[in-house]
């Protein structure tokens, strides 16, 4: 991992900077947008993974046996919490070209409220690159 990605990950929680760590961001937003605000007990054994449907776990439905493995090994048999994460998912919508009103749909927030979020972001940034510069 490069000094930047790192420097990136730095500004998330750990939960997001783990998952960020493993798979790619397309595969943490299906994550978040399935479990975020959501406490789930992990499997505790990678046996689970082969199954059709977890009886622990719906959460093996929905990321790939590898995600699920690092899950497993990380937190396997906790009960693990996902945090919603809105600044990470609307930074990610802006990327992907969503308008507001969407934005503001996915994330159960206003306008005012994802603008706010919008400039917090941005504020962000210049932080991380004003510190990059020093």
């Amino acid at each position: 991992m490069s000094r930047d990605q790192e420097d990136y990950l730095s500004a998330f929680g750990p939960t997001l900077q783990f998952m960020r760590g493993i798979m790619p961001d397309k595969d943490v937003m299906r994550v978040l947008e399935q479990f975020g605000g959501q406490g789930i007990q992990i499997p505790k054994s990678h046996s689970s993974i082969r199954r059709e449907t977890s009886k622990d776990s719906h959460i093996l439905d929905v990321v790939s046996p590898n995600f699920a493995r690092h899950l497993i090994d990380k937190w396997g048999g906790l009960y693990c919490h996902f945090p919603v994460e809105r600044e990470f998912r609307i930074e990610f919508y802006l990327k992907n070209g969503l308008s507001i009103n969407e934005i503001c749909s996915r994330v159960c927030m206003s306008e005012r409220g994802v603008r706010l979020a919008m400039s917090r972001i941005k504020k962000k940034r210049i932080a991380r690159l004003k510190g990059k510069f020093s």
